[in-house]
Parts: C-alpha cells; sequence; structure tokens
C-alpha cells in the first residue's frame, strides 16, 4: 500500500541566518493494506513530522512515498502537485492529529454526520450512524448537541479518531491515537481501530503507549537519532 524510501526532512530557518535543522533523514519502510505500522520513540525526534511529510503536511527535502491508491495507481505524495494530494486528503487519506480541528459553533452530532454523508448514504442514515458511533465511545448523549470547543481532551481525542475513521480512508495516519484517555476509552478506541484494520485499511501510527503497541501493532519501528530502527 505504501512503499516509503529515502525519505528526509530538514527545515530551513530563515530567521536564523538560515540554520538548517534536521527532521529525519533516509527513512525507509514498507506499509501493508489491513496492518498497522507503530512508530516509536522519545518526543521531539522526528516521528510526528514523518507522518506530516506523509501526509503533506511539510513537503519532504527527499526520497519518495509511493501509495497506491484504490484505483489500483501508484502516486508519489511526496512530489505529487498539490491538487492531486488534497483530492487523494477527502477521498483516500486519513489523518488523526493530537489536536481537534473543527467548523466552530457547529454540534458534534452534526459534523459527525456530516462527515457520513457520502455515497448513497441519506441524511437521516448518516445521523443514526453518528449516533451510534458516538455512544459506541462513551461520548454522552448531553454533549451530542454541543460544541466540541466544549469537550474534555479525551472526548475530544475519541471525537477526532470517529471523524477520520466515518471518512473510510484507504491509509489512515495517527499521531498518538490513545494519549489523554482513560482506560475505558482507550479499550474502546483500541477495538475501533482494530476494526479498521479489519476492513482493510492500512495504518501508520505514532505511539508512546505500549498496551496499544501490543494490542494494535503489527510491525514496529523505533527513531532514533533522526532514523528509523526496526525493531523485532
Amino acid at each position: 500500500m505504501l512503499q516509503v524510501s529515502g525519505l528526509s526532512k530538514q527545515f530551513k530557518m530563515h530567521i536564523r541566518d538560515g540554520l538548517v535543522i534536521d527532521g529525519f533523514n533516509d527513512v525507509s519502510f514498507t506499509a501493508y493494506k489491513g496492518k498497522l505500522l507503530a512508530v516509536t520513540g522519545k518526543s521531539g525526534i522526528g516521528k510526528s513530522t514523518l507522518l506530516k511529510c506523509i501526509y503533506r503536511t511539510y513537503k519532504p527535502t527527499g526520497g519518495s512515498v509511493i501509495y497506491l491508491s484504490r484505483d489500483g495507481k501508484k502516486v508519489d505524495l511526496a512530489k505529487e502537485e498539490d491538487q492531486t494530494i488534497i483530492w487523494l486528503r477527502k477521498s483516500e487519506l486519513g489523518y488523526v492529529s493530537q489536536f481537534l480541528h473543527v467548523i466552530p459553533r457547529v454540534s458534534a452530532l452534526d459534523i459527525l454526520a456530516g462527515r457520513l454523508l457520502t455515497g448513497n448514504a441519506s441524511p437521516k442514515g448518516a445521523r443514526e450512524e453518528a449516533e451510534y458511533l458516538l455512544d459506541r465511545v462513551r461520548i454522552s448523549k448531553s454533549l451530542w448537541n454541543m460544541y466540541p470547543s466544549t469537550f474534555s481532551g479525551g472526548e475530544k481525542q475519541r471525537l477526532n479518531i470517529l471523524l477520520a475513521i466515518a471518512a473510510k480512508p484507504n491509509l489512515l495516519l495517527l499521531d498518538e491515537p490513545t494519549a489523554s484517555l482513560d482506560a475505558v476509552s482507550k479499550d474502546i478506541i483500541i477495538e475501533l481501530i482494530l476494526d479498521t484494520k479489519k476492513k482493510g485499511v492500512t495504518l501508520i501510527g505514532v505511539f508512546h503507549d505500549r498496551d496499544a503497541i501490543k494490542a494494535l501493532a503489527d510491525t514496529r519501528y523505533d527513531m532514533r537519532k533522526n532514523r528509523l530502527v526496526a525493531v523485532s
């Protein structure tokens, strides 16, 4: 599904006389359909930067990210035109950051139902599915018609993951998906991610949570000194 080869990212600090900071160097790995590849390592080592380069929030400095799209075409996410990347984000690529960014002053239920309203889904059907999913991750019914900005950190994270999964991605990138969750909520999210794997979605996740790694990861790489090392 995804072949990353020799990927690197450097940041040039123009306000610091062109100082160059290494994000990571010469990263290579393969991610497979229906599997989860976990990336671990110390904070600040470049794990989130790697995800952002795959999603193209950042443009890589070098290397390639060959993605196999649903229609069987190979696309280099590192070099593809912006318009193609935008289209893939809408149709095939999902990303769960550590922060929830949604339209303000729109209820959680309406936001999620809107994400589910694709293809042949009816507004009524999308709303019913949104209610089911919110209940499944134990977001209180009293919050469904509230704005997500009023939610706790854990509630925001659960909604964040639901929004990404609801879009039915082909490739889903997860940045600390179980962070800020209590034990019960973490188990629910792990179950939801496992269900997503079973549907054939390819996942790449950044983790510190050992329980989540043990439950979810098919392959693990550790980032050390800005490079990726396979962990058996």
